[in-house]
């Protein structure tokens, strides 16, 4: 793999590696980036480098081309900037005592991740006011509720990352004494959380509150409304067939004599042929593709592909009386091939609100299918059966009883015991099942159950006993009895626990039997437990029985990104309850933890709405919260280690409660740069300086060590001395102290240092000599790197010259765009909350003859960097602006650069030279909003 391949992968998978890496990119490509560029459309995600170098090429005297020689690097890193959109407000009608549902998408376009605060609230200025508002999640995006479990008033959703959605609907119950005509607004508000860093000025610290105004008309007409669904929203390709369902509701006063239903397919979705189906036909009874076929039902219009290209069309024209719903649904597949995306599809409907005025027609809520990037397995399987585990049938000899065991049940909770029989005979035969003995307290109720744990078992053979029905010869048959509990007892029997003898005795020979014994060993006052993964475990490796302070799951993370635990929180108390949910433990500085519902697959794969609380959940049942963990891409938060978090649930009712603690392991990230490679010019007896940088952009600390020969030459009489940027000021001077293969220091993560290689020409050194000086770093960490201590290298290429070229590059902030910078230019990295997309760097860039004698024919060869566009001092964003007044100059010579808002490279024709002489040259760009 070669460095820029690196530098992709771990651009993709990391935050603050992200950042070093793309600057080691750029200081490579941008030499190469020549051809000038339209605007660039990416806005750059906060903490990307903005990095830039600068290059001069001249000739001697004789006209010999000299060397190139580069200038430092300079970088500035994109701050955060919140942004976001809230969509859509939309006007509907509604009718007296009806209930109108309202979605909403929020999407984050800022360029970091953030959270949102959502509320909604009735305008008091229409003409009635709606009877209550509320918000609910819609993680679907079908456009009606995923639940009746209102978010709170002040709900917080989130975090989202950059791009990412939040679909949820609002509701207006609307009330009986209103009148046609009459209308009235509810609006829902977001606002993001997202701050900027320390000494941010507005706009810079929050996003702005957006709002949505949802309108209700209140009409005596027909009000028919449409939700569009689909069986599943996620898929590969060539899979399917999805049922997509268009429900139809007429929540008016009057019948609607005429509706039609349209759905025009996006591209990638094919219609299954004979799919269509009215409710009011049956699922059994399929609709024609093309209207009028026999079994299509009468007033009632279907067909695909006739009205309109690769749309399904359906026509009620018996109409729809007031209060009836119904669902006209078709099946699509996901062709074989279809690339990974997402497949918005929104529906429409037109109806007659039966005054003879056709409301036109009006969209559905979008559903948006994504299809999966495949991948392609093969596994052999031979011999499975359901569940992949084979049933272990083997003969009981009516020995000891076999003995199915619970460990503990809560008061009031209902024991389930799953018991198998067998047919071991040579005919096949029905088993009546008997309750022989019970040891359970009073009060206790017992109750048989078919295989599916929900049907009463009953009695098939006529003698009024429940029985198994017909087992065949070899046959099995599940047999279920649950035991309710009464609620007011608890306790373990004295040790002995609670049994149950049940016999299944053959209809075929009554004489034959066998017994099983149910053992339940205790019985828990009212309680709750918080487990991992599964909804009811049964071991302590899931959290069931485990104390606070045992770690149940250990999550491992990558720095800069977020991880989830599947978390359940059950009920094993006699009375419903609800419980409060908090982490209980101290978090590194910058970790977010919120609790969030299930995004719908159960299994925590996608999230909903942030919640403080469980809600009510019934005896025995449970709660899926998906714990969310997200980890800083850089800082303390960030550093390879190990945290237990403990997750609480609390019931202020009846102070049942119960701790579980999980631990997120942040994964080591080693990466230790020393750059880049210098070249550079020196006379005979005369030297050159070189600065490199030594960067910890790992997440372990470092110790940086110098092997006992660090510095090396390839020419003989050439000497060279490394030193420490002691005084931190970026140039070097009489403070700054040798380095020896004796020096050590720290290098915490996450920081950089910065060195000086000094290298000396000797006094009979010829024009032309090149000599390349290499210096090596090793570094370890306290445990050792991997094979031992690492070793990195870099080199400086010095040419004898007669004369002596040197570019110095600085930088500083333009927030405004407007030539007016913040401060002063300097050689450091940038990190200012003013530094976001829109605001503009100026460079200056200073070529210096440090030679004896004149050099001709100089030209200093620059670029706008990634995620960049020259800028004169005037707004690029939306559309290219007039050129500024003072966006490019230079002390000499001539200068040519890209269009102004366009992207490319910027190249000064100085010309000659003398000894000690310097010009100034000046530009800018601005970083990409759009």
């Amino acid at each position: 793999m070669n460095c820029l391949t690196q530098a992709t992968d771990w651009t993709a998978r990391n935050g603050a590696w992200r950042q070093m890496v793309a600057l080691l990119v750029l200081l490579v490509g941008m030499l190469f980036f020549v051809a000038s560029a339209p605007v660039q459309a990416a806005v750059p995600l906060a903490g990307t480098p903005i990095g830039n170098q600068a290059s001069a090429s001249y000739t001697d005297l004789d006209g010999n081309p000299q060397p190139e020689v580069q200038s430092n690097t300079v970088v500035t890193r994109v701050a955060q900037v919140a942004s976001f959109t809230l969509t859509s407000g939309a006007t509907k009608l509604a009718g007296p005592g009806g209930v109108t549902y309202f979605p909403h998408t929020l999407t984050n376009t800022g360029n970091g991740t953030d959270t949102f605060d959502l509320s909604v609230a009735d305008v008091t200025a229409g003409s009635f006011n709606i009877s209550s508002v509320t918000l609910y999640a819609d993680a679907n995006g079908d456009g009606v509720p995923d639940n009746f479990t209102p978010l709170s008033a002040s709900a917080t959703t989130g975090p989202l990352a950059p791009g990412a959605t939040f679909k949820f609907v609002a509701t207006a119950t609307i009330p009986i004494t209103v009148n046609a005509g009459e209308s009235d607004t509810m609006t829902v508000t977001a606002i993001g959380n997202a701050l900027a860093a320390a000494g941010a000025v507005p706009p810079y610290t929050r996003a702005a509150a957006q709002t949505n105004s949802d309108v209700v008309t209140i009409t005596a007409g027909a009000v028919v409304t449409v939700t569009k669904s689909m069986s599943a929203l996620t898929g590969a390709d060539g899979s399917g067939p999805y049922t997509v369902t268009l429900t139809y509701t007429n929540s008016g006063n009057a019948t609607s004599p005429n509706v039609t239903l349209t759905d025009v397919l996006p591209a990638g979705m094919a219609y299954v042929a004979g799919s269509g189906r009215w409710s009011t036909s049956g699922p059994a009874t399929p609709l024609t593709d093309n209207t009028g076929g026999p079994t299509d039902p009468a007033g009632m219009a279907y067909d695909f592909n006739v009205s309109a290209a690769n749309r399904v069309t359906g026509i009620i024209t018996v109409g729809i009386a007031a209060g009836v719903s119904g669902t006209l649904s078709f099946q699509v597949t996901i062709p074989a091939n279809t690339p990974a995306n997402t497949l918005n599809n929104t529906a429409g409907w037109s109806y007659d609100d039966g005054s003879g005025t056709i409301i036109p027609s009006q969209p559905t809520n979008t559903v948006a299918f994504a299809v999966k990037t495949r991948s392609v397995v093969v596994l052999d399987d031979v011999g499975s059966v359901a569940n992949g585990v084979a049933p272990t049938l083997g003969a009981d000899s009516n020995a000891a009883p076999d003995v199915v065991g619970v460990a503990v049940a809560p008061q009031g909770a209902t024991v389930q015991f799953d018991n198998v029989v067998h047919n071991n005979g040579t005919t096949p035969d029905s088993f009546d099942m008997t309750i022989v003995s019970n040891t359970f307290p009073a009060g206790t109720s017992f109750q048989f159950y078919r295989a599916d744990g929900v049907t009463p078992l009953t009695d098939t053979n006529g003698n009024a006993i429940a029985d198994t029905g017909t087992i065949a010869i070899g046959g099995v048959y599940h047999v279920i009895i649950k035991a309710v509990l009464p609620g007011s007892i608890s306790g373990n029997n004295g040790g002995a626990g609670f049994t149950l003898v049940k016999r299944a005795t053959s209809f075929a020979d009554p004489t034959i039997s066998d017994t099983v014994t149910d053992k339940l060993d205790a019985i828990n006052a009212n309680a709750v437990d918080v487990t991992n993964n599964v909804a009811s475990p049964t071991t302590v490796a899931n959290g069931e029985g485990a104390t606070g302070a045992t770690v149940i799951t250990t999550n491992t993370v990558n720095p800069g990104t977020s991880t989830t635990f599947v978390v359940y929180v059950k009920n094993k108390s006699s009375v419903a309850d609800n419980y409060d949910l908090s982490v209980t433990t101290a978090l590194p500085l910058n970790w977010v933890v919120l609790f969030k519902n299930d995004g719908g697959a159960n299994n925590c794969s996608t999230t909903g709405a942030t919640l403080t609380n469980t809600g009510v959940i019934s005896p025995s049942a449970n709660k899926l919260i998906c714990m969310v963990v997200a980890v800083p891409a850089t800082g303390a938060g960030a550093l390879a280690a190990t945290t237990k978090i403990s997750f609480k649930a609390l019931s202020a009712a009846s102070g049942a409660q119960d701790t579980k603690t999980d631990a997120v392991t942040v994964n080591t990230k080693r990466n230790v740069t020393l750059t880049p490679n210098n070249a550079g010019q020196a006379f005979p007896s005369g030297s050159v300086v070189y600065t490199h940088t030594i960067s910890n952009a790992g997440n372990v600390d470092e110790t940086i060590t110098f092997p006992g020969v660090f510095m090396t030459e390839s020419l003989v009489g050439w000497t060279s001395v490394m030193y420490e940027d002691t005084n931190l000021n970026g140039v070097l001077d009489a403070a700054d102290v040798a380095i020896s293969n004796t020096t050590n220091f720290p290098l915490s993560a996450f920081t950089a240092v910065t060195v000086f290689t000094k290298v000396f020409a000797p006094n009979i050194a010829a024009v032309g000599q090149v000599d390349t000086t290499t210096m090596t770093v090793t570094y370890t960490n306290s445990t050792g790197a991997p094979g031992g201590a690492a070793t990195i290298s870099a080199t400086d290429t010095t040419t004898v010259i007669a004369g002596h070229i040197g570019l110095l590059k600085e930088q500083a902030l333009d927030p405004t765009c407007t030539n007016t910078i913040v401060g002063a230019f300097v050689v450091t990295d940038i990190v200012n909350s003013q530094a976001v997309p829109g605001a503009c760097v100026r460079y200056r860039i200073t070529v210096t003859n440090k030679g004896t004698v004149n050099v001709a024919n100089v030209v200093v060869n620059d670029a706008t960097p990634f995620n960049t566009v020259y800028n004169t001092g005037s707004q690029c964003f939306p559309a290219p602006g007039a050129p500024g007044a003072a966006g490019l100059a230079s002390s000499q010579g001539t200068v040519v650069a890209p269009g102004n808002c366009s992207a490319g490279s910027v190249k000064a024709t100085v010309g000659t030279l003398t000894p000690s002489q310097s010009v100034v040259i000046t530009f800018g760009v601005q970083i990409n909003k759009q």
